[in-house]
């Protein structure tokens, strides 16, 4: 089973911006780290691929990527459809059916340590697309919301955002997943 945590294409391009601009920011601290410790792990199909080739541009980001599969530190995941959990998560929480948000999950279930880090709000409570940047960022930062819970309690992922993240840096520990 390969290994790797998964990077949603916002935290990609808050790290991209950061390295063309050589700027010192907690993105790209985090990902500096992931890349020597736990690596990437991305899906097989190329879907996570190609929303980070979309969203962060091929000059820099592609010679970045293409090192970065030459080492191993970017991780291909073979994952198993579960339609089911899917359905749940769309008729009940939300979540989006279309977008790659559901290959971020998949590829989590599949890879160690089972961690997801973003900044978008549909991993936290999709319900709250709309809502106030205020709470939007106290559900993220208070670790709330449904699908949140689902993730955490059902399938064994856990989410955080870049500051999480770097909180958590043990991302092998299971304690980590919140209450």
């Amino acid at each position: 089973m390969s290994s790797g945590i998964v990077v949603d294409a916002n935290v990609m391009s808050e790290f991209t911006q950061a390295l063309i601009r050589d700027e010192a920011t907690a993105a790209r601290s985090l990902i500096d780290s992931i890349r020597v410790t736990h690596g990437f792990a991305i899906d097989k199909k190329g879907q996570i691929e190609q929303q980070w080739r979309n969203t962060c541009g091929n000059q820099y980001f592609g010679e970045w990527l293409v090192q970065a599969l030459k080492d191993g530190a970017v991780r291909m995941v073979d994952t198993t459809p579960d339609a089911a959990r899917r359905k749940k998560l769309h008729t009940e929480y939300g979540f989006p059916r279309a977008g790659y948000e559901f290959t971020y999950v998949a590829v989590a279930v599949s890879a160690p340590p089972h961690y997801i880090v973003t900044d978008d709000i549909d991993f936290w409570e999709p319900k709250y697309k709309t809502a106030p940047a205020a709470t939007k960022t106290a559900t993220k930062q208070g670790r709330k919301g449904a699908v949140y819970k689902y993730l955490t309690k059902k399938m064994g992922v856990r989410v955080g955002t870049i500051e999480q993240a770097i909180s958590d840096h043990d991302f092998d520990n299971p304690n980590l997943i919140a209450p």
